[in-house]
């Protein structure tokens, strides 16, 4: 456990001093971060990280049937097992998953210190960590939603694409493309909430069973069955939590910067309409919490970029370690929730990896 937290207090270190200083500087201690974040899940030792075994099996696997995969990562396990390497396999999907979302991060993020340490926190452990498959779809996600600000709008369902063909799940995030420049209205906003509120009364699974029978994927069918069936395993109601209440002030925070004048107009508005969307998306699932975490997870990524945002547009230093020292006091909840978990976070202990044993 202590491996986690020293990683985390290194980066918060860091972060700590960028703050008085705003500017895209220590380019290399930056790359240096990232090459040893690639190394640290790609080259982890056995049985370290959530789904292990199961992607090991599925590399090891010769029949693909009985094996759930979506295409773009069969091509890639394809490819690997003919060098014959578990290892190198996972260090090319950290490599790949990793490096994007670390691209951008330095793109977009005025504190990338910052940005890391959350990304570190929420996605890194329980995705490029553990669920490498979403963690790979997250990245094109992230590369879907900067064809956007760029209006380069082919390329960006092309990386949307790119996306579902490593999991499924990604296909939620293609409704966001029709309103991805709109400008909402406060009002319209809580009151498009409050419609939505209904689906903590409605239970969602019963449609999705309903609508699966519609699908012609059978790997999406199976997994819909799947996780209404277990509903006391994977498919929990959620509720009104924690969670939910702190994207609803994440919001509200970014709606009432949206006149902030040294911010892009543009690029505001994308992230509004997309966090918008998936909060949209953890209320319609709540009553099923994989498909509430997961459909979600594609625009909660974008904390990454949000959080540090509210430290650029406050004013005095003052003010700027209050913010982030929440972002901190969030990292630890989150951070915690994962090594700290019975169900989760046995499967990241004790971390080994290949280079120290």
């Amino acid at each position: 456990m202590i491996a986690y937290w020293l990683v985390f207090g290194l980066i918060l270190i860091v972060s700590f001093f960028t703050l008085f200083k705003i500017r895209r500087n220590l380019y290399d201690l930056y790359f240096l971060f990232v090459i040893f974040l690639i190394c640290f899940t790609g080259l982890r030792g056995e049985n370290v990280g959530f789904d292990y075994e199961s992607y090991l099996r599925i590399f090891r696997t010769e029949d693909w049937e009985s094996e759930l995969i979506e295409p773009g990562f069969k091509l890639i396990v394809d490819l690997f097992r003919k060098v014959g390497s578990f290892n190198l396999f996972l260090l090319a999907v950290a490599f790949l998953s990793i490096s994007i979302k670390s691209w951008y991060i330095y793109k977009y993020s005025y504190y990338p210190y910052v940005s890391l340490l959350v990304y570190f926190s929420i996605a890194f452990l329980l995705n490029d960590m553990g669920q490498i498959r979403y963690g790979l779809a997250v990245s094109f996600v992230l590369l879907y939603f900067h064809q956007l600000i760029c209006c380069n709008n082919k390329k960006a369902l092309l990386f949307l694409l790119l996306a579902i063909l490593f999991h499924y799940s990604a296909i939620i995030v293609l409704p966001s493309y029709f309103f991805v420049n709109h400008v909402f209205t406060g009002r319209f906003v809580v009151a498009l909430i409050s419609c939505f509120s209904i689906f903590y009364i409605v239970n969602i699974n019963v449609v999705l069973v309903w609508l699966g029978a519609f699908l012609p994927i059978p790997h999406i069918q199976g997994k819909i069955l799947y996780y209404t069936t277990y509903t006391d395993t994977y498919g929990k109601s959620l509720g009104v939590n924690f969670s939910l209440i702190l994207r609803c002030v994440v919001l509200y925070v970014l709606y009432r910067y949206k006149t902030y004048k040294k911010l892009n107009v543009s690029m505001w508005n994308i992230l509004f309409n997309m966090y918008l969307y998936g909060i949209l998306i953890y209320i319609l699932f709540n009553s099923n919490a994989e498909f509430a975490t997961r459909g979600s997870g594609y625009f909660k990524i974008l904390d990454i970029i949000i959080l540090p945002l509210f430290i650029y547009v406050s004013n005095g230093i003052c003010n700027k370690l209050i913010l982030w020292s929440f972002i901190v006091a969030y990292c630890v909840y989150s951070l915690g929730k994962i090594v700290f978990d019975v169900e989760f976070g046995g499967a990241y202990l004790p971390y080994s990896n290949l280079l120290f044993g």
